[in-house]
């Protein structure tokens, strides 16, 4: 499963991506779905003392944090105070180390509870994360089950949850890449990214362009079979106009003599190129969201990795037994 620390660039090495209201309302929220009313039953293990209180597994969380994602939950976030662990790095220039929440692994465990929800609860326990990035007007918000940042365009955004590895990494090198002077790279970048969506043979991918157009007409356009032709038209020519401005430039997609030489001073026609490719790719994408999203059974995945492992969700006195419990 792809969860948030693995979809995401580090852009500025900062793993605090919240500020100190929203990481404890998000804390109190995880600890008040610690239930088996929201949670499936092999996520929990239940105190009895003098009221009866549910933890977070965290055997089982460490075991499909090392499976999935490469590290164990423990390290960064303490199950029985329902917190996060302080980090330390070493900080070079001050020849110190600062101290923070990682707050990737925090949201990791977000999209592992809303993965391991009981079914019926599903919807309950989004709407109660998303209540906390809402209110406190944080660049983040859950869709499809996953965490994405608001920050950027739309395009910038579905990138962290697309279905092709590559057309991700072409997105990301463009936004890296946004504010260089480098207007050549990104008019290449973004016509890669243009190409990537219609990467079929020469003699497919001419009708693959003419169905994707017909495709995003029918969705972009409420009105009647007229109007929607008369868009489908408008954009095939755009597409058409485009295409024959990035390819007829020298050193963007071919180096042929014949095509035409821009002044190096001239970097607005590059710009140009760029900002076309990225907005009839973004138009594409967004409006064909179910193609080019993930869109993975969450339950199936749950299924199957419970299956894999082979645990009990009925019976968890098979992995634990109550006086071992260090609490």
């Amino acid at each position: 499963m792809i969860l948030f620390s693995k979809r995401q660039i580090d852009r500025n090495n900062n793993k605090e991506l919240i500020d100190n209201h929203t990481e404890t309302r998000l804390l109190s929220v995880i600890k008040s779905l610690t239930s088996p009313k929201y949670i499936e039953h092999f996520l929990l293990l239940e105190y009895r003392g003098e009221k009866e209180e549910y933890y977070l597994n965290e055997v089982e969380i460490d075991r499909f944090c090392k499976s999935e994602l490469g590290y164990i939950m423990t390290d960064f976030f303490d199950f029985n105070s329902f917190s996060l662990k302080i980090q330390k790095e070493s900080d070079i220039y001050k020849k110190d180390y600062k101290e923070y929440h990682d707050h990737y692994k925090l949201f990791d465990l977000i999209e592992i509870l809303i993965i391991f929800s009981n079914k019926t609860a599903q919807n309950y326990v989004i709407n109660k994360f998303n209540s906390i990035f809402q209110e406190e007007k944080s660049n983040f918000e859950i869709q499809k089950y996953l965490i994405v940042s608001n920050w950027g365009s739309s395009l910038e955004q579905a990138s962290q949850i697309l279905k092709d590895n590559h057309l991700v990494e072409k997105i990301r090198q463009y936004y890296f890449a946004k504010n260089s002077d480098d207007h050549i790279g990104l008019a290449k970048i973004s016509s890669d990214i243009r190409n990537i969506i219609f990467s079929e043979d020469d003699i497919q991918k001419n009708q693959k362009i003419q169905d994707t157009l017909r495709k995003i007409s029918n969705n972009i356009v409420s009105d009647k079979v007229k109007k929607v032709e008369d868009f489908y038209n408008s954009i095939d020519a755009l597409f058409k106009h485009i295409n024959d401005i990035t390819n007829s430039i020298y050193n963007i997609r071919h180096t042929e003599q014949t095509t035409i030489h821009v002044k190096s001073t001239n970097s607005s026609v590059y710009n140009l190129i760029s900002t076309l490719n990225i907005a009839i790719v973004e138009v594409i994408i967004m409006s064909l969201k179910d193609e080019f999203l993930i869109t993975e059974n969450w339950e199936e995945k749950k299924e199957k990795y419970i299956k894999f492992h082979e645990i009990s969700v009925d019976n968890m006195e098979e992995y634990f037994k109550l006086e071992e419990i260090p609490f």
